[in-house]
């Protein structure tokens, strides 16, 4: 296999992935997932950056599919043994299969005890359920509580409380600290003891990671095995860790990590870390290759990048114009639309998207992009400084790639393909030499 084309589009590129040596969170090896999702055999093979993002697209999407199936099938199973025991309670039983009626439209609802559907209030059904079992019992100390709120605030308090304001444990070999003593154990056992009996992970047969319960990891990475379901939304998850984390933040609204300099909470350092790179942050250290555009995560650089790569797939109904971008497709859509939902708080204008009142904003704070060059040239926005500083100052004038006409600016460039109905999204910018004609108008 050539290791300069992609293995799924053949197409070239400088920016190519092993997939044998990369994992999907660390754990799946990509090339298991290209043969599981493709059923193209292979070993080994290299994907482009925008090949690796459609792969991983469609295996989480089929995971979730999944999932959701499990769950529909569970429910379907559930109705139809509500509807045999019913008919065969009801003494009008006949009448009801001349005439049935779908359960789903009798405002019926599953409970979260006895798995049955009730008719009557489901929380007042269910608090018989909590009574008759004397409280409801916490899993990780069985304490017992009369009512789910007072489950869920012992859980906020006790046993999901704001782990950075808990006392650490440090490694005095690494200086790692955990927020548990199980896990120091736990470290020191399998990192920095010589002890080969105390080092009980397995290697995986499968994509050889050590793992302390073999079992468990190939049954959740690589069978995907539901382990266990949320009693709040149903979701299924591969392990119980991943379960308490979504009852913790989605369930419970634990916000564990705090912002020093603007104050504002996050789930996790994860988050944290991020919010502080791309607000507090003015250092931007990742520069695209292409056009020289900085960043400062390289999450926003890696966004970027992959608009370079990719083709004008999404296409505006109303005026075919096309987009890299589904985001960019549905920003565009409301420019077709009247309705104007943002609002200027100081002289009551009204305009359809967010960024055209940023802009409108500027204009009452005194807060204009200058041009260095002619500091009495103000512009509402970035592009349109840089825009200026192309045309003015650098001589870039705009080619029409469909008929290699050059025009001085985008607006003219623009009217010229409307009116010849030329695709407007294939232009050049350039800057002319002494035999090019520029087309003005």
């Amino acid at each position: 296999m050539c290791e300069t084309s992609c293995r799924a589009c053949l197409e070239s590129s400088s920016e190519l992935i092993d997939m044998s040596a990369s994992y999907y969170k660390d754990e799946i090896p990509l090339v298991d997932i290209f043969v599981d999702c493709t059923n193209v055999f292979l070993n080994e093979g290299f994907l482009c950056r925008l090949c690796e993002t459609r792969l991983l697209d469609w295996y989480e999407f089929r995971l979730q599919a999944q999932q959701s199936e499990s769950v529909l099938n569970s429910l379907k199973d559930l109705e139809e043994e509500f509807v045999v025991e019913y008919l065969e309670d009801d003494e009008d039983a006949k009448t009801l299969e001349e005439n049935p009626m779908p359960i789903r439209e009798q405002n019926t609802k599953v409970c979260r005890y006895c798995l049955q559907f009730v008719t009557e209030e489901l929380s007042v059904h269910e608090q018989l359920h909590i009574t008759r079992n004397e409280g409801l019992e916490c899993h990780h100390c069985h304490k017992k509580y009369s009512s789910r709120k007072r489950i869920v605030e012992h859980l906020k308090v006790v046993h999901f409380r704001n782990k950075f304001d808990r006392p650490r444990f440090e490694c005095e070999i690494c200086e790692k600290s955990f927020s548990e003593k199980s896990s120091l154990r736990t470290h020191q056992r399998d990192i920095h003891s010589d002890n080969p009996r105390l080092k009980k992970k397995e290697i995986c047969p499968i994509c050889g990671k050590r793992t302390a319960h073999l079992q468990k990891h190939i049954d959740s990475v690589h069978r995907n095995v539901i382990c266990c379901y949320c009693d709040q939304c149903g979701k299924g998850f591969k392990s119980k860790a991943a379960l308490t984390n979504h009852l913790k933040y989605l369930h419970l609204g634990v916000r564990e990590a705090q912002c020093a300099i603007c104050m504002k909470y996050y789930r996790n350092s994860t988050e944290l870390d991020f919010h502080i790179k791309s607000v507090h942050t003015t250092e931007q250290k990742y520069e695209c290759l292409t056009c020289g555009t900085k960043f400062k995560t390289e999450a926003s650089h890696r966004v970027h990048v992959r608009l370079h790569q990719t083709d004008f797939l999404f296409k505006c109904d109303v005026c075919d114009a096309r987009f890299k971008t589904k985001h960019y497709m549905l920003s565009h859509m409301k420019v077709h639309s009247d309705v104007k939902t943002f609002q200027c708080t100081v002289c009551s204008m009204s305009f359809k998207r967010s960024g055209q009142l940023t802009r409108h904003l500027r204009k009452h704070n005194g807060d204009l992009f200058k041009c260095e060059l002619c500091p009495k040239s103000e512009f509402n926005d970035k592009f349109s400084l840089k825009e200026h500083n192309e045309q003015m100052h650098l001589g870039v004038r705009y080619r029409c790639d469909t008929c290699a006409k050059i025009y001085q600016n985008r607006k003219h460039l623009r009217q010229h393909q409307k009116s010849q109905n030329h695709d407007v999204n294939f232009f050049t910018k350039i800057i002319p030499t002494d035999d090019c004609s520029v087309e003005k108008s």
